[in-house]
């Protein structure tokens, strides 16, 4: 079976690229849809003389079973989440790095050279990283949460928007 080389993020998805394609001057990838800005792959395309063809899922157990069916011969650049990551690796759904191609890997942050999902960045670097808040109003919840059952547990927040 082809496998695809990884290029992760730290927090939220990953960029997974691998040379599998037989085609000159194109590149696939597979993605969340809407994920990434079309004018970075404009960009991209021009900068590099290829035609980047786009295909889309809607969860990590879409993309897992397409990859796992044959898909992954298919693709040069997948963007799963993280914790997805370990995963591919272990069904051989990915390659190493060579990380001699990709010069790039010297402007990452050193918090990233060894994440937990792929210890040594053997697999993945970064391609975008970013965090979460939550806001709630103290007058209503006067005890600070402990969990995420104030957004998700109906019988903690009767009016969650979950529900």
């Amino acid at each position: 079976m082809k496998t695809m080389t990884t290029i992760a993020t730290a927090l939220g998805s990953l960029l997974l690229v691998g040379s599998v394609q037989a085609q000159e001057n194109k590149l696939y990838v597979f993605n969340w849809t809407q994920y990434m800005d079309p004018e970075i792959i404009t960009a991209f395309e021009k900068k590099y003389d290829v035609d980047v063809v786009q295909n889309y899922y809607n969860s990590l157990p879409e993309m897992f079973a397409k990859l796992n069916t044959g898909g992954v011969s298919q693709y040069d650049i997948i963007v799963p989440s993280n914790y997805y990551v370990p995963r591919l690796i272990e069904t051989g759904l990915v390659q190493k790095l060579d990380k001699s191609k990709i010069p790039n890997l010297d402007n990452v942050m050193d918090q990233f050279d060894d994440p937990s999902y792929d210890e040594g960045a053997v697999y993945s670097a970064p391609y975008q990283w970013g965090v979460s808040g939550l806001v709630y109003n103290a007058a209503t919840f006067p005890d600070a949460p402990k969990s995420w059952s104030l957004m998700f547990d109906p019988e903690v927040n009767p009016n969650h928007p979950f529900g």
